[in-house]
């Protein structure tokens, strides 16, 4: 007998893939990164944003999800992911949900040239961001983000940043990715920005969900990968069904 998670996350997959039936897709040489980011605006007005959350009975329809985005289109499931993992995050360190109307991300790469360092909090959680984060998916069309930083004692901190805020520069250069290049993987740069400190220090790699939430991107891999044997599949068939020679 299926739970009440179950039957809820099985809901949400059936409502996603009904969505994604109805809505034209894209090609992935000429999507763009606003397109992109109106497509996950309209995922998240439709509600289907409300995945089960990692590692609480039903995981695998939160996979099932992303797999389907991702067969869908890749540089929306980039932006889909980070957003649906962003809520499962916060409702696993922080208690709190995010604002209606929001979109966030996940920034949480840490390549040698950019580094960025969260000051401040005196046990309040307030904090000010500066220097450059790398690889930001979407941060052209998100309006929040949770960011990886090192604090004044060089531990890594999560932390909660809103991306309208003065001193928050999205640049056009970083990641350029073929396939997902509509996702726009800029470089932020942060002078003095206002953000909110996010579970204790390593409190984002320690979570008992991160392992779970981590093989959403081997779900998404999976996902695309069947949409494009899915795809050839289809071709071969009609392939071999036009060169059939007509009943006489």
């Amino acid at each position: 007998m299926l739970t009440n998670a179950q039957t809820e996350g099985a809901a949400t997959v059936s409502a996603l893939r009904e969505f994604l039936a109805r809505t034209p897709r894209p090609s992935c040489m000429r999507s763009d990164a606003a397109q992109t980011g109106r497509m996950l605006r309209a995922l998240i007005d439709a509600q289907l944003d409300r995945l089960p959350l990692p590692g609480s009975g039903d995981t695998h329809a939160r996979w099932q999800a992303l797999g389907a985005v991702a067969g869908f289109d890749l540089s929306l499931v980039r932006l889909y992911e980070g957003h649906t993992d962003a809520l499962a995050i916060l409702a696993e360190l922080d208690g709190a949900p995010p604002e209606p109307g929001t979109s966030w991300g996940v920034w949480a790469a840490e390549p040698p040239n950019a580094r960025l360092l969260a000051t401040g909090d005196s046990g309040t959680g307030a904090l000010r961001l500066q220097g450059t984060k790398a690889w930001c998916s979407g941060a052209a069309s998100l309006t929040h983000a949770l960011v990886t930083t090192w604090n004044e004692r060089d531990e890594s901190v999560l932390v909660a940043v809103d991306l309208r805020q003065p001193g928050v520069k999205v640049t056009d250069s970083g990641w350029s990715a073929v396939g997902m290049r509509a996702s726009a993987s800029v470089d932020v740069l942060f002078d003095d920005v206002p953000a909110r400190r996010i579970g204790a220090p390593r409190a984002y790699l320690e979570r008992p969900g991160f392992w779970q939430g981590s093989a959403g991107i081997a779900a998404c891999w999976h996902g695309a990968a069947a949409s494009i044997a899915n795809f050839v599949v289809r071709n071969v068939r009609d392939a071999h069904q036009s060169e059939r020679p007509a009943d006489p």
